[in-house]
């Protein structure tokens, strides 16, 4: 149980960064974010589902929106990215409930989270949004578990099939490379990033949501509804 516990403290861990490019990169990144979720204020439960999801970390999360986000998913089971960013939600969710001290609920939220995100991969492969989505999570996931194996794998997919991934994006996967990377004890793929991502390497919160992110992989997401 205490390897849960230090997975998902560090997987809900938020903070300041220290760097004035994470604080950048943030502001505009919620400025695109705060653009796209004023544009599906009115947006059904799916767009609504999957946007509280990626502000949680900031906001919160009311456990009652991820369910309604969840029956969708069951009533659409081909929609991967529903199901992929509620897989995302049960993983903040189970930060919660450790923050609550129910930790038998909050191992079975993770485990429930993982299982949704390797799902919607593993039935379209293909996808390089799910892949980078993944890839997102996993590389700040503590080496022990593993996570970073499936990181490496998704990543070295997307430089694989670059051609399909917009090039501002391609920095922020250079990015994931290099953590996934460290935990796999490689630290000279780290030292090979340019800053500023070096800087924002070195930092243990997560990298907040950048621009790119917003307009390429969620807003697409959010307004490709089946």
């Amino acid at each position: 149980m205490s390897r849960w516990l230090l997975l998902l403290s560090l997987l809900v861990a938020g903070g300041a960064q220290a760097s004035i490019d994470a604080d950048q990169l943030r502001e505009q990144g919620r400025a695109a974010l705060d653009a796209l979720v004023s544009r599906h204020a009115s947006a059904p439960v799916r767009e609504q589902g999957i946007l509280a999801v990626v502000r949680a970390p900031s906001e919160g999360l009311d456990e009652r929106t991820l369910e309604a986000l969840a029956t969708w998913r069951e009533q659409h089971p081909d929609d991967l990215p529903a199901k992929l960013y509620e897989g995302y939600g049960w993983l903040f969710m189970a930060g919660e409930y450790v923050k609550r001290q129910n930790y038998f609920r909050a191992a079975e939220l993770a485990k429930r989270g993982f299982f949704l995100m390797d799902e919607a991969v593993d039935q379209n492969p293909e996808d390089w949004r799910l892949r980078l989505l993944r890839a997102r999570l996993d590389c700040y996931v503590p080496a022990e578990f593993g996570r970073h194996v499936v990181a490496l794998k998704d990543l070295r997919y997307l430089r694989e099939h670059a051609e399909q991934v917009p090039a501002e994006l391609l920095p922020l996967v250079g990015f994931l490379q290099a953590r996934a990377e460290r935990a796999a004890g490689d630290e000279a793929a780290a030292n090979a990033l340019v800053s500023p991502w070096r800087e924002l390497l070195q930092a243990e919160d997560r990298l907040p949501i950048t621009r790119a992110e917003v307009e390429r992989v969620l807003t697409p997401i959010v307004e490709a509804a089946p």
